[in-house]
């Protein structure tokens, strides 16, 4: 086995977090570029002769190579004070296996769009004994400038009206720029699907190319075959359109083959800025079990792994970016803007230890698993505004796989969220497998301990002096989470374990078209929603079994709509655990609006409504009997977990201008004889062991037996 070497930085730093990426071009047997400006297609650059598509070349500090036409080689270092640049002015192709930039300056692209640039990541079998760990095979720029751009375009935008089939145009809500004819454009699939459907065994997302191009109107080289119907709030004039993508850009990062594809990969105190590429067939990773190599302490591999974790097609990894003080052109310490990610393994790119950041205006298509992934929990600061993605593949096999390995975000989610401190604004995701939108902060190394949170731009987080110990995961805020939309998916926002000390608010949230449930609430308190829009398609209303609520809750919720609208569905809000909801001002207009289950914890419940419940039922509460204080007919299938208290105070109140009403199961009469299973008494009723031993079912004896049109339990006023 050749000697390998391992990545030291200058200061004689080495990378605390792969502390085995090997440097993949050791000094010997490589070619070494002058130390002065000049071209790559000039001899003297390289010391007299031009490389070959078999060598290894190193670009060394105070030498800069200008790319004037195709470089095809094996591998390419660029070390501190080195730089890479492509000239703007002609097409090239540059094709390697590897291009590592340790502490170098990397520059690709060209703002013209008649120029093209493409780089080529070579489809060759891996070089086990030199890179064990299989960093190779892309782009990897450790600390230094990765500056990679394209011509500036409107990389998405909405549509002004709804697509149907036969149709040759679509027109957009505002006339998009730098669209050329023969531009790549994707349109999402926008059918509420029923339960035992699945977008992708039949898909009617589209893909197409653009003719012309004239102010709104995109005129298509060929016909639309479906029906892109858009979401109607059937109480309003409301319509809900959908969204193209634009993929074609002038600067092109793709993999060669599919044996080994490339993946990019920035780190350290490098400076990321790149905006409008297209990066084509990347990531290596999969959504199949990790399977990570596994190095002893001296770095010698014990066991090589089959699928490595962290190769995505985007991956800002431990970045912490340029130094506190030096300053960077927008302000950010990286820029992420206008990447068209077309199809990937696993994620279109991932955020792990990397705050400060702007990352707008990306688009992506076909990707396993999930689109974007905030990874670790300490990420803090980021703005995410304007992205768009569509299709997301995986599988909902979604459990506790590997979590301490961070093997998650596979069920097919357009943004996989454990690193809740940032912003999230004006985002939209369609056709995704599980969920747009998922906040997921419980599984993974370290979930349950303090966060290093960065104290500043440019901090890095393994640096004493330069981090604070935050909250755990579960209790970081969401800074922003403004203006997003999901439509035609699993889920809209789920949010797992979110447990806010103080409350967050989501505002304007727009889903449309869900299949299961638009928002579904587990384990989580503080999120207050406002101004957001849930709606179905009402005309599978009749399908009860086939269509999903618009809210669903379970297991220790706290939520707080103000203003906000629930449309079309079978259920508006279906809570089945022991959550305290408030709903201020708004609309609901569903078959039934709000459906309750009796509370499964110990702590008392409140459920308040003062908006309009337009529903055929207005409130179900559906307890343990079907009809008033009669046999039993099924116990609620909690009781028997250990947490759950069914004499637990559980109250709901129906607040108008007219008055209060409180809306009681048919369970807490006095005379319901309370189930031998779960009663201390057996055959006792509500009143007897609330006299004798202060309890009854829901905590509370109904005040009447009134029954109401539009209410499912007793109906009684409020003095």
């Amino acid at each position: 086995m050749p000697q390998r070497h391992f990545i030291a930085l200058q200061g004689g730093r080495h990378l605390h977090h792969d502390p085995f990426m090997p440097d993949l071009i050791p000094d010997s047997g490589t070619i070494r570029s002058m130390p002065t400006t000049g071209r790559s297609s000039e001899p003297t650059t390289w010391g007299g002769w031009l490389p070959r598509t078999t060598d290894r070349v190193v670009i060394p500090a105070g030498s800069t190579v200008l790319v004037d036409r195709d470089f095809h080689v094996h591998r390419v270092k660029i070390e501190f004070g080195g730089t890479l640049k492509v000239l703007e002015d002609r097409n090239v192709i540059l094709a390697f296996e590897t291009l590592q930039s340790i502490e170098g300056d990397v520059q690709i692209g060209s703002i013209d769009p008649a120029i093209r640039h493409e780089v080529i990541i070579l489809d060759v079998s891996f070089e086990l004994d030199e890179d064990p760990g299989q960093y190779g095979h892309g782009i990897l720029c450790v600390g230094g400038n990765s500056v990679v751009k394209g011509a500036p375009k409107t990389t998405w935008s909405w549509l002004s009206d709804a697509p149907l089939a036969g149709q040759d145009y679509l027109d957009l809500a505002q006339a998009p720029a730098g669209w050329r004819r023969g531009d790549k454009i994707v349109i999402p699939d926008t059918r509420q699907l029923r339960r035992n459907q699945d977008y992708f065994s039949a898909p009617e997302w589209e893909e197409h190319y653009v003719d012309r191009v004239v102010d709104r109107r995109v005129y298509l080289q060929g016909p639309l075959l479906y029906n892109h119907h858009a979401g109607r709030d059937i109480k309003s004039s409301k319509v809900y359109y959908p969204f193209v993508e634009n993929l074609t850009r002038n600067t092109v990062i793709r993999s060669e083959g599919s044996k080994v594809p490339g993946h990019t990969f920035c780190t350290d105190r490098c400076y990321v800025h790149w905006g409008n590429v297209l990066i084509q067939d990347m990531g290596r990773t999969t959504i199949g079990p990790l399977d990570d190599t596994e190095f002893d302490e001296e770095g010698t591999p014990t066991h090589v792994g089959g699928n490595q974790k962290a190769r995505y097609p985007v991956h800002l990894h431990h970045l912490s970016g340029p130094r506190p003080g030096q300053p960077t052109p927008e302000g950010y310490q990286f820029v992420v803007r206008g990447l068209a990610i077309d199809g990937s393994p696993k994620w279109a790119g991932s955020i792990h230890d990397a705050s400060y950041g702007l990352f707008t205006q990306n688009v992506s298509y076909k990707c396993d698993g999930a689109h974007w992934v905030v990874e670790a929990g300490n990420e803090t600061e980021n703005l995410f505004l304007e992205n768009a993605c569509m299709v997301g593949y995986g599988h909902l096999d979604t459990g506790d796989r590997g979590a301490d390995q961070f093997d998650f975000g596979h069920g097919g989610d357009g943004w996989w969220i454990a690193g809740l401190g940032n912003r999230f604004e004006g985002n939209v995701c369609a056709n995704a497998r599980a969920e747009a939108y998922d906040f997921y902060t419980f599984l993974g190394v370290g979930a349950s301990f303090p966060q290093r949170l960065p104290s500043f731009p440019g901090a890095e987080t393994h640096v004493d002096g330069e981090y604070t110990l935050g909250p755990i995961r579960q209790k970081i805020p969401v800074l922003s989470f403004r203006d997003n939309v999901g439509f035609a998916c699993g889920f809209g926002t789920v949010y797992w374990m979110v447990h806010n000390d103080a409350h967050w608010l989501q505002e304007g949230t727009i889903l449309w078209h869900c299949q299961h449930a638009s928002m579904d609430s587990r384990y989580q308190s503080g999120v207050y929603l406002k101004d957001c829009e849930i709606i179905a398609n009402d005309s599978l209303r009749g399908e009860e079994s086939n269509v999903a609520s618009g809210f669903s809750a379970a297991a220790g919720c706290e939520l707080h709509f103000e203003d906000c609208r629930i449309i079309g569905f079978v259920i508006g809000m279906l809570t089945t655990s022991n959550e305290n909801i408030t709903v201020e001002g708004g609309t609901l207009f569903n078959t039934t609006d709000v459906g309750l289950y009796p509370s499964r914890n110990t702590h008392p419940v409140r459920h308040e409504f003062h908006c309009e419940l337009l529903g055929e039922t207005k409130i179900a509460k559906w307890g343990f009997i079907s009809g008033p204080h009669d046999a039993p007919d099924t116990i609620y299938g909690g009781v028997s977990h250990p947490s759950t208290d069914i004499f637990a105070l559980e109250q709901t109140f129906v607040r108008s201008n007219t008055g209060t009403l409180q809306i009681f199961y048919h369970h807490q009469h006095p005379d319901y004889v309370v189930d031998s299973r779960i009663s201390p008494d057996p055959g006792k009723t509500n009143a007897q062991l609330f006299a004798e031993r202060g309890i009854c079912l829901s905590g509370e004896l109904a005040t009447c037996a009134t029954e109401m049109g539009g209410y499912h339990g007793y109906v009684c006023s409020v003095t």
